[in-house]
């Protein structure tokens, strides 16, 4: 069976680093995500390579024990997932600047259906297709909609732990 994948994208009316800061803390995906039922990474705050995630989600009736790693990042800008264990999937999130206060935010996902998730590949790739479309206009919606307190912007990664992780994820070690 081929993968399923996804490419959608939406403008918000937020500025990118708040977008990112949001985006690129896997705590808070439970608030914007469809189904995720809780979501943690170690090290904890903003993403980098090598941080690892647990994930337990709700998808067609079944729950599902993800765990994840992430891949690349490009600091307040991109960063690219893959599963390790439970389903097959991978994936990447982007916010680019549209203007000071405002960013167009793409997410991508790869999955591909295994066992007996094959035989309902077509019902799946329309529930994941759209449960992408509606993380979007919920993050858009969780945004633009006070009181939102985006990511303590203080516990970002240092320049010199962002430095190693380019360094890092440039040598594939």
């Amino acid at each position: 069976m081929s993968m399923l994948t996804f490419d959608h994208q939406i403008d918000i009316a937020v500025d990118a680093l708040t977008v990112w800061c949001t985006m690129a803390d896997y705590s808070n995906d439970s608030r914007w995500r469809t189904g995720v039922r809780s979501m943690t990474a170690d090290p904890g705050g903003l993403v980098w390579v090598g941080t690892t995630t647990a994930e337990t989600m709700t998808l067609a009736g079944r729950t599902w024990h993800n765990a994840g790693v992430i891949t690349a990042v490009t600091p307040s800008s991109r960063f690219e997932w893959r599963t390790v264990d439970g389903a097959r999937a991978s994936g990447a999130r982007t916010v680019t600047p549209t203007g000071e206060t405002s960013c167009r935010v793409r997410l991508e996902l790869a999955v591909e259906p295994t066992g007996l998730s094959r035989v309902f590949a077509p019902y799946l790739r329309r529930l994941l297709d759209g449960n992408l479309r509606s993380d979007l206009v919920r993050l858009r919606t969780l945004l633009t909609n006070p009181p939102f307190v985006a990511h303590d912007q203080s516990t970002r990664p240092s320049p010199a732990s962002r430095a190693r992780t380019m360094a890092w994820d440039r040598s594939g070690t």
